[in-house]
């Protein structure tokens, strides 16, 4: 609650969501807490106060952990389509298994190196572009297997950092 980044995540996803004809949006922006414990709980209300729904989507990895978790343990995985964002093991295999249909993911090397540029660029008096855009990708299972995607789910980090 309150990084600028999840809200914004949220907001895209909601005013999207709400040009579909048809798509109802239930309990948009519920605050699920920081840790993965903390979501799958809200995660479990929100499923026992809203027993029909198609499709979920989580602004962040502990959010899509604990969503999973949740529909895991009522048996709905695999029933209802879920695009998470952020990766981790549990997001890919939950891929690998159906139970999840996108992960949002960025590249956190490519934003380290913009930042970086753009950090230089304006000590030396250059002009800054006031947004970067650093990219993203949705992550499905007809794509996951690309290099592209394998390179953002699960970077080498030795062969990327020198170590």
């Amino acid at each position: 609650e309150g990084s600028q980044s999840t809200t914004q995540r949220e907001d895209g996803c909601i005013a999207a969501l709400r040009d579909g004809a048809g798509i109802e949006v239930i309990d948009p922006g519920r605050y699920a807490g920081a840790t993965r414990a903390q979501a799958q709980e809200a995660a479990e209300n929100l499923i026992a106060a809203t027993p029909s729904f198609d499709a979920v989507f989580c602004p962040n990895e502990p959010t899509t952990f604990g969503m999973l978790l949740a529909l895991r343990s009522r048996g709905l995985a695999g029933k209802v389509r879920f695009v998470g964002f952020d990766s981790s093991e549990a997001a890919v295999e939950g891929m690998r298994a159906g139970h999840v249909q996108g992960i949002v993911v960025q590249n956190p090397i490519r934003m380290g190196r913009l930042g970086v540029e753009a950090a230089l660029d304006h000590l030396a008096g250059r002009p800054v572009a006031a947004v970067i855009d650093t990219g993203a990708m949705l992550v499905t299972p007809s794509n996951m297997d690309s290099q592209e995607a394998r390179d953002l789910l699960s970077p080498d980090l030795k062969a990327l950092l020198g170590g």
